[in-house]
C-alpha cells in the first residue's frame, strides 16, 4: 500500500466520464440525434498539460481529515457529436484519497 508524506495510507479510485464541451457556434459540428455509443471505436487520444491539481480537504466530526484530488489520466475525443453538434470527450481520471486519522485514533 502506498503511503502519503506523513505515513498515512493512500487509496485510489478509478473512473471514466463522458462529457460534451459547450462550444461557440463556429466550433460545432453536425448534430447527432442518436445517443453517444462508447463501444464505437472512433476515439482519438488528445494530449493535455496539467494546469493545477488541487486537493479538496474535509474535516470529519471525529477529527479525521479526508483529502481528495482528481487526477486526469487520459482524454479521448469522439468523432461523434451530441444532439447539439458539440464534441464528445471520454475522460479517464483517478481519485487520490488520503485519510489522516483524528487524534483519538493515533
Amino acid at each position: 500500500m502506498e503511503r502519503g508524506p506523513q505515513g498515512e495510507p493512500q487509496y485510489f479510485i478509478f473512473g471514466n466520464n463522458t462529457v460534451t464541451a459547450m462550444t461557440p457556434p463556429e466550433n460545432k459540428g453536425e448534430p447527432n440525434p442518436t445517443p453517444f455509443d462508447p463501444t464505437k471505436k472512433d476515439l482519438t487520444q488528445i494530449d493535455f498539460d496539467d494546469i493545477e491539481e488541487p486537493w479538496n480537504e474535509f474535516l470529519l466530526s471525529d477529527g479525521t481529515i479526508v483529502k481528495q484530488k482528481t487526477i486526469l489520466t487520459r482524454v479521448m475525443k469522439s468523432k461523434q457529436n451530441n444532439p447539439f453538434g458539440e464534441p464528445v470527450y471520454t475522460i479517464s481520471s483517478s481519485n487520490n484519497i488520503q485519510i489522516i486519522p483524528g487524534d483519538q485514533f493515533k
